[in-house]
């Protein structure tokens, strides 16, 4: 009877033994930690070779993780691309085309869409977004964050130009200060403020400002009405630009000039995202775009703190917001997933006083550098609570740099144009991955996306993907953990103005890139690189690039010389084979608008002062 005895306490130590090496096999679920930039270009970080920028934070990220060289966004702009990382899909298949959503936007993601915080929540992650979201708001907020597996969020739900924060850039009726750079004096380079003003003694009113007349102003020939918008912010004064389609002309007006626009004009507000036809301004006109809000939601309470939000304090309320999150969760020992969203270094750039004027690269680098300051001090919050060993830390930006802003719009390096746009700068970003526990330090030249993120988390932790999809990620696990070889061999470019499947742009193939179409955006007419302004062009044959040997697209291959045929062969399979999937074109969710639906911190504005919300709506 003792030996048995003797034999059961063996078998116990035995199997306690191997649980325990057991799970020091398999570590706990790490904490993952997405830092996203916006409007960030290949070539604005350090260690992605800009000379100028001073991003000390971001580079020793780079140093202890893996850097990605071929890294994709799934759009040339902000909300698409957001949708991608999200979810895992192209925009197409979810609906958010054509553009990005806008304050008025009636829609947003689909709900039956399910995102990484989905994904995460359901196996016990807390969830949280600090930042832009861009993916839709709604009349009741039914389109923010916490409707898609995040508990809670604060932040402001769109770009921060939406319209451009006038009370924080202009200056006031004795020309003070700038508000949102307190002991600082008006910039004469014009890299903060949307608009300038000059002196006068007539004034009429603009969001609630009191702003000098202007005299009547030039026509300028234009083929775009980007073209037409950037004069206007350019030239001082100047509030209303006028684009004429048919006669490709732009007129530059005082707001208050009578005018009679032909049928097909586009009026253009310098403090506007988005151009809209003349009987869509009817409420616009009438000042009634609503300030930017900051909001805060978590659980089932919402509330916007701010409107219009203060952009001088943004950074440290982000910030503090994001490393109490971590702390809490890291107290209870319970993972996490933050989606740290930064507005930088979208238009128009802003830093606190601790950084303004700190930097070689004028506004753009101190906004960028306020930027690497909130990753370094994420950073630091993770080490200092020894949880940084297994924390998975994702870093990259929504799109390429918008070159529309010149030099304080950011920097694509050696790679073709930028944001809005097919070519490499538009969609290959910086990203980089720290793990310390799983990833080794490296750099990877493999073709990855942001689409990639969805099924690499769910595969790393054993989460189920939905069936009933089409999902266009791929599992970076090969090349994160086991250093090899990354299963991606294509990717496809859809363009910013997606409307039918005829619209696909380009396609990537290992090295080889093939042009169908390509279309400039966000960047003036004369812009030194000619094709980054220039209208829709059909290719056929179509452009073929090498991009080992050409990154930046400048030399396009003969694609008709019968050498390159199997390769052309090959990519326009794969064009056949995309189109092919199923699901590619679901309902397009951007386009219908209702001023009534802009975020508004005193829901009873849009019934009582619908024509006076931009007054209305404020918590000042």
């Amino acid at each position: 009877m003792a030996t048995i005895r003797l034999d059961c306490v063996a078998i116990a130590a035995i199997l306690l033994a191997v649980a325990v090496a057991e799970r020091v096999q398999q570590p706990q679920r790490p904490n993952i930690v997405f830092l996203f930039a916006d409007d960030l270009g290949y070539g604005d970080l350090g260690c992605y070779g800009h000379p100028t920028s001073d991003t000390p934070n971001i580079d020793k990220l780079a140093s202890e993780g893996m850097k990605f060289l071929d890294f994709y966004t799934s759009s040339p702009v902000c909300s698409p691309s957001r949708a991608g990382l999200l979810t895992g899909r192209y925009q197409t298949r979810s609906g958010i085309y054509p553009g990005v959503f806008e304050p008025a936007s009636t829609q947003g993601l689909p709900h039956n869409e399910t995102t990484i915080a989905n994904q995460l929540k359901s196996i016990g992650y807390n969830t949280a977004i600090v930042g832009k979201w861009h993916l839709g708001v709604g009349n009741v907020s039914q389109y923010l964050p916490t409707n898609f597996g995040f508990d809670q969020y604060t932040g402001i739900p769109y770009s921060h130009d939406m319209p451009d924060p006038a009370d924080c850039f202009a200056r006031g009726p004795t020309m003070e200060n700038l508000p949102c750079f307190p002991g600082t004096p008006p910039d004469p380079m014009k890299t903060t403020t949307p608009f300038n003003m000059s002196q006068g003694t007539q004034t009429h009113s603009f969001h609630g400002l009191a702003l000098p007349a202007v005299e009547p102003m030039q026509t300028l020939s234009a083929t775009h009405p980007h073209q037409c918008r950037l004069a206007c912010e350019q030239l001082q004064g100047c509030l209303i630009g006028e684009f004429t389609s048919r006669a490709h002309q732009c007129r530059l007006l005082n707001r208050s000039a009578p005018f009679q626009p032909d049928s097909d004009a586009l009026l253009l507000f310098p403090s506007l995202k988005a151009y809209q036809t003349v009987a869509q301004m009817s409420h616009l006109t009438s000042n009634n775009e609503v300030s930017i809000p900051l909001y805060h939601y978590k659980g089932s309470n919402v509330s916007i703190l701010q409107q219009p939000a203060n952009l001088s304090t943004l950074d440290e309320l982000y910030l503090d917001t994001a490393l109490d999150f971590i702390d809490a969760n890291a107290q209870n020992s319970t993972p996490f997933f933050l989606y740290f969203a930064f507005q930088h270094t979208h238009h128009p750039d802003y830093a606190s006083t601790a950084f303004f004027n700190t930097t070689y690269r004028g506004m753009m680098g101190d906004s960028l550098n306020a930027l690497d300051w909130s990753v370094g001090q994420v950073m630091a919050k993770l080490k200092a609570l020894g949880i940084d060993d297994n924390t998975m830390v994702f870093f990259s930006s929504d799109n390429g740099p918008s070159l529309m802003r010149l030099e304080r719009g950011g920097d694509a390096g050696p790679l073709r144009c930028g944001k809005g746009t097919t070519w490499e700068g538009g969609q290959r970003v910086p990203a980089i991955i720290r793990w310390p526990q799983r990833v080794q330090p490296g750099v990877s030249r493999d073709i990855t996306s942001t689409l990639d993120m969805f099924p690499t988390i769910s595969n790393i932790l054993n989460i189920s993907i939905p069936t009933d999809r089409y999902y266009d990620g791929i599992d970076m696990s090969p090349i994160l953990f086991l250093q090899q070889t990354g299963t991606r061999s294509a990717f496809y470019y859809w363009p910013e103005n997606v409307a039918a499947p005829t619209d696909l742009h380009a396609v990537r193939w290992h090295e080889w890139k093939m042009h169908l179409k390509t279309e400039g955006s966000h960047a003036p007419s004369n812009y030194f690189v000619p094709s980054c302004a220039a209208k829709l062009q059909v290719h056929d044959p179509p452009l073929l690039f090498n991009l080992y040997h050409d990154p930046g697209e400048h030399v396009p291959l003969d694609s008709t010389d019968p050498k390159f045929g199997f390769i052309i062969q090959k990519l326009h399979s794969l064009v056949e084979e995309h189109l092919a999937s199923p699901g590619l074109f679901g309902t397009a969710q951007i386009g219908p608008s209702n001023p009534a639906y802009q975020p508004c911190c005193k829901p009873t504005c849009s019934q009582q002062h619908p024509k006076a919300m931009d007054t209305c709506c404020r918590t000042d």
